[in-house]
């Protein structure tokens, strides 16, 4: 019984690897890009090669200027064996799929198709171009079923955003539709009034603006730590309230305003409501980092998306309080 136990043990770890392997490997995705010094479209597409072929191991990418004779010969029997008719650059080829031009869209076309090409196997009728020596090692596994590539594209990462494809709307779109969302919840409207109830326990107007203001100011500090989770930035903020909480608790018992006690109060309805808001809003955040990823927003693009999404829900959260202020203004002028 135990030489049993032993020998299946030794099959398990020797078949395991390989289940595993199976399970991880990617296809190699080669990109062809025919390209125009002359062409600025063609540099806007450089730069983006270069942040996928970092970001994906398995892809290789080909550089032709079509100006070299050699490369324009190569190009034209590229185009005859895909049917590509078009005489603009750039024409990239990644698999056997090919796109002409280069857009802002482009980069989430080209993961796309990198990321179906990576699951699945492919003719590389380029590379037999290229070099006439390469022996392909292509076929169909009957075992896989391959999806439909245009279902393929059409379907991943594109997510419903209120009825709405996120393929369908610009970046910085999707920021603010997702500010909205995560700011116009159920919590985010009860935490709000029941901050105004406890400004009645507050005496002055500079002192209820500081209620206020404290509040605002830790909803979109909660926000931005959510959507960014940075363990230096969440440490400082803990840290920071834990000393406002506790300095404000040693002013209550010193003083015995009630001011300072609202103000805990606060600390702690912001906190819960901002924990109810990452319950509900979890799959748009994902989408929200997701679409920045799928688009490669990098410096200025990437500051003004997530500046977008801030400001929205900065924005968003005014106008809330504006309506409940104007609803309790009666009570507060008391």
């Amino acid at each position: 019984m135990k030489k049993g136990l032993l020998l299946l043990l030794v099959i398990g770890f020797l078949i395991l690897p390989n289940i595993v392997f199976a399970k991880t490997s990617k296809n190699t995705v080669n990109i062809y890009f025919f390209h125009s010094n002359t062409c600025p479209h063609c540099k806007n597409e450089e730069e983006v090669l270069k942040i996928l072929d970092d970001k994906y191991e398995n892809v290789s990418i080909y550089s032709y200027e079509v100006h070299d004779d050699t490369n324009r010969i190569i190009l034209d029997e590229v185009k005859k064996a895909l049917g590509i008719s078009s005489d603009s650059v750039p024409i990239t080829v990644i698999g056997n799929q090919y796109y002409i031009g280069f857009s802002d869209k482009s980069s989430v076309k080209f993961i796309k198709t990198i990321e179906y090409f990576s699951r699945y196997t492919y003719d590389d009728k380029v590379m037999r171009i290229v070099n006439p020596n390469y022996e392909s090692n292509y076929h169909e596994s009957p075992y896989i079923k391959r999806e439909n590539f245009k279902k393929f594209i059409d379907e991943y990462r594109n997510y419903d955003l209120v009825g709405l494809k996120t393929d369908d709307l610009h970046p910085n779109t999707i920021a603010i539709i997702i500010g909205v969302i995560s700011i116009l919840t159920l919590a985010t409207i009860l935490s709000t009034v029941l901050v105004f109830v406890l400004l009645n326990k507050v005496g002055g107007a500079s002192n209820k603006v500081l209620v206020l203001m404290l509040f605002f100011s830790l909803l979109l500090i909660f926000k931005i730590d959510i959507v960014f989770k940075n363990n230096v930035y969440h440490l400082i903020v803990s840290v920071l309230l834990y000393l406002l909480f506790t300095i404000n608790l040693i002013k209550y018992y010193k003083n015995k305003k009630q001011f300072y006690l609202v103000l805990n109060f606060v600390i702690l309805i912001a906190t819960v409501a901002e924990y109810l808001n990452s319950l509900r809003c979890h799959k748009y955040i994902f989408i929200l980092k997701d679409i920045a990823k799928l688009h490669l927003l990098r410096g200025i693009d990437y500051i003004g998306y997530y500046a977008n999404f801030i400001t929205c829900v900065a924005i968003m959260f005014l106008l809330i309080i504006t309506i409940i202020y104007l609803f309790f203004q009666k009570r507060l002028r008391r």
